[in-house]
C-alpha cells in the first residue's frame, strides 16, 4: 500500500472525527487540508472539544453519539482509546458509514470476526491505521531488500523507547491510554509489528517477555521484548519501552553482505556494503519540512508525513469507492498475534 494523492471532487465531503487528542487533531488537519471536507468532532472530554475548537476554525461540535446520525457523515475517523474503538465501529457499521480506526482495531479479540462480517455485508470502506507502512524509511528498507544488493536478509533489530510522560507532554501521562489496561493500553507494539509484517509476512514463531520496572503509575508494562521468526525471512528482535530519555527509534537490518541502519529522526538511511567496505547514505525525501511538530514536542515533525500518507490512502479509497478488506484483514491479523503475546495466553 502507498499513500496515493486524493483525486479532485466537486462535492463537499462530511467527515466526523471522534476523539480530539493528538491523533484526532492530525485527522482533522488531514480531512480539512487534503480533502477540504466539512468536519464535525466529538470527544467525551469537554476540555478537548474546547481546545480543538480554538485550534481549528469552522469545526462542528457534536453533543454525543446521538448527534452523529443527524450530521450525516460520509466517513468517521475513530481516534479514541482502543477500549472504545468497538463502540464507534459498531455505530459506523450500523449506520452504513465508512471508517478509519487507529491501531489496534480493538483491545480484545472477541468481536473481530463480527466486525469483518459487518463490513463485508455492507460493503463499507474500512481502514486500520498503519502509519509506519507509509514512512519513507520503511520504503527505503523495502527497496534495498527487494534489490538484493546486500544479499539475503538474516536478522533485524528494532528499538523503540520513550519516557511515557514525554509521549504527550501537554497532559498527565495517567490520562493517556498506554498507562491503563482499562483504556486498552499495552498493545502499542502492534504499530511496529504491522510494518514488520508488511515487509516479511506472517511470522512462523513468536515469543515475548514483558515487565514493569519503573515507578510510573501504570498497570501496563513499561518494557516488552518480542522475538519473531519469519520463515522464509529474518529473525526479528523488537524492543519497546516507556523509559528512555531521549526518544530512541533505531532499526538495523543485517544482510549476508552488509547492514542497513536508521536512527530517528535522521533524514537518511545508512547502508554498509561488506564487498566495498564502505558506507553510503540514502536520503529520505519525506516532506517533513512542510509539517510542524505535535504540541509540546519540538523537532518531532519527522513522524507527520507518514500520518498524512496514511489518511491519504484511506481518502483515496473512499473517493474511488474501493471496499476491499485488505487493510481490515491486515489489522485483525496483526492483533491476533500481538494480543496473546502481551496477555500471557
Amino acid at each position: 500500500m502507498t499513500g496515493a494523492d486524493v483525486p479532485g471532487t466537486d462535492r463537499t465531503w462530511r467527515f466526523l472525527v471522534v476523539g480530539c487528542g493528538s491523533m484526532g487533531r492530525r485527522r482533522i488537519r488531514h480531512a480539512r487540508g487534503v480533502a477540504g471536507a466539512r468536519v464535525a468532532v466529538y470527544d467525551r472530554r469537554a476540555d478537548r472539544m474546547d481546545e480543538v475548537g480554538r485550534m481549528f476554525d469552522g469545526l462542528e461540535p457534536l453533543a454525543g453519539i446521538e448527534a452523529f446520525g443527524p450530521f450525516r457523515p460520509d466517513a468517521v475517523f475513530i481516534c479514541v482509546p482502543p477500549a472504545d474503538h468497538e463502540l464507534y465501529i459498531d455505530w459506523a457499521t450500523g449506520a452504513d458509514v465508512h471508517f478509519m480506526v487507529e491501531q489496534p482495531i480493538s483491545h480484545r479479540l472477541a468481536s473481530l470476526d463480527r466486525i469483518m462480517r459487518d463490513v463485508e455485508r455492507r460493503r463499507l470502506i474500512a481502514h486500520v491505521s498503519n502509519n509506519h507502512r507509509f514512512s519513507a524509511e520503511i520504503a527505503a528498507m523495502k527497496q534495498v531488500i527487494e534489490s538484493g544488493e546486500l544479499g539475503p536478509l538474516l536478522t533485524v533489530l528494532v528499538e523503540r523507547g520513550e519516557w511515557l510522560p514525554d509521549w504527550h507532554p501537554y497532559e498527565p501521562y495517567t490520562d493517556y491510554y498506554p498507562s491503563k489496561r482499562s483504556m486498552g493500553g499495552g498493545l502499542d507494539a502492534i504499530c511496529d509489528f504491522a510494518w514488520l509484517r508488511y515487509l516479511f509476512g506472517m511470522p512462523k514463531a513468536s515469543k515475548s517477555l514483558y515487565s514493569r520496572k519503573s515507578t510510573l503509575d501504570i498497570d501496563t508494562y513499561d518494557i516488552a521484548q518480542f522475538l519473531f521468526d519469519f520463515e522464509p525471512g529474518p529473525q526479528v528482535v523488537l524492543h519497546t519501552d516507556m523509559l528512555q530519555r531521549p526518544y530512541a527509534g533505531q532499526v538495523k537490518l543485517v544482510f549476508e553482505g552488509g547492514v542497513l541502519t536508521h536512527t530517528a529522526p535522521a533524514p537518511v538511511v545508512k547502508l554498509y556494503s561488506a564487498r566495498t567496505r564502505s558506507w553510503r547514505d540514502i536520503a529520505l525525501d519525506d516532506g517533513r519540512r512542510d509539517h510542524g511538530s505535535m504540541q509540546g514536542k519540538e523537532n518531532f515533525n519527522f513522524v507527520e508525513p507518514m500520518y498524512e500518507a496514511d489518511s491519504r490512502f484511506f481518502l483515496d479509497r473512499l473517493f474511488r469507492n474501493d471496499p476491499s478488506t485488505d487493510s481490515l484483514a491486515d489489522g485483525i491479523a496483526s492483533l491476533r498475534v500481538i494480543h496473546p503475546l502481551v496477555n500471557g495466553v
